[in-house]
């Protein structure tokens, strides 16, 4: 079938029934710079403008749309034109509110004072060293990895080390195109060039990363 002769919304349509690989990709590229600057609109309204921070929120919108077995797009009416961006609009600056007001309390929950919080949101709770190691795994990757696929591979792999997602969990996303081995197969790839690359040797265990 060509895809890109369909309209958006029989577009969405068909990703919320069969979530084949091939419309999800062109599902994505037709609406991530719009989701993109959404996010982007209220990360910045919260003093952040991180991009591995939008990144990871724009990432979080197309798992929402795929959670449940796409549950949302099934769900959605498609009622004219425009009604899926409007859609979009709304799900991805709640959800980016939602993270970065759930950000917000949990520093406040620990006593950091207004001045601090004003001043800076972490992306994710973690320590300001291995923050520099995931930026510098992410510019590895980014250099290294196959333009074409370049995208969906780094997100494959903050899945995996990052959230801690199954192999199985992943090959589950349409817009992966992956079956499990796939997944489990460019996991380990991914970790041999990272491992490379930091230490100049090869490696073969991808668990100890």
């Amino acid at each position: 079938m060509n895809y890109s002769a369909l309209s958006l919304g029989e577009l969405v349509t068909i990703c919320a029934a069969e979530g084949r690989p091939e419309a999800w990709e062109l599902l994505i590229q037709q609406t991530q710079p719009l989701v993109a600057s959404v996010v982007l609109r209220i990360a910045r309204r919260w003093g952040q403008n991180s991009p591995t921070t939008v990144e990871d929120l724009v990432q979080e919108v197309y798992l929402k749309l795929c959670a449940n077995r796409r549950q949302l797009m099934r769900q959605f009416d498609v009622r004219h034109p425009d009604s899926f961006w409007g859609f979009l609009k709304v799900l991805s600056a709640n959800l980016a509110t939602d993270y970065f007001r759930s950000q917000l309390a949990q520093k406040r929950s620990t006593g950091a004072s207004d001045a601090a919080i004003a001043g800076q949101v972490a992306a994710l709770p973690i320590d300001p060293d291995r923050q520099v190691l995931l930026h510098q795994i992410d510019s590895i990757l980014y250099s290294q990895l196959p333009q074409a696929s370049r995208s969906r591979d780094r997100m494959v792999f903050r899945l995996y080390y990052r959230y801690g997602m199954t192999a199985r969990a992943i090959a589950e996303i349409p817009a992966v195109g992956l079956n499990v081995k796939g997944v489990e197969s460019l996991v380990l790839r991914m970790t041999q060039i990272v491992r490379t690359a930091l230490t100049n040797q090869p490696a073969t265990q991808p668990d100890a990363l």
